[in-house]
């Protein structure tokens, strides 16, 4: 799923518990995401640059600066 994430004043993705282990973070990533139902004029696309983070619990994509209709995501 495709859910929003909360972060830290320095705009870093706070841990969800105390096991999450940061493995990767790669700054300056361009990621286009396509939403929809699959019919013509259904569909929003968001692209944004930012930072990806990797963890051994979730996939983590905060944009710098923010967006307004995309701002992060967490798979």
């Amino acid at each position: 799923s495709l859910n929003s994430v909360v972060v830290d004043g320095e705009l870093r993705p706070l841990p969800i518990n105390s096991l999450e282990l940061y493995k990767l973070t790669l700054p300056n990533v361009t990621l286009e995401i396509k939403t929809g139902i699959g019919y013509p004029g259904c569909s929003n696309f968001y692209q944004g640059t930012g930072t990806l983070y990797i963890t051994n619990y979730r996939l983590i994509f905060i944009t710098k600066p923010s967006l307004p209709l995309f701002s992060s995501f967490m798979v």
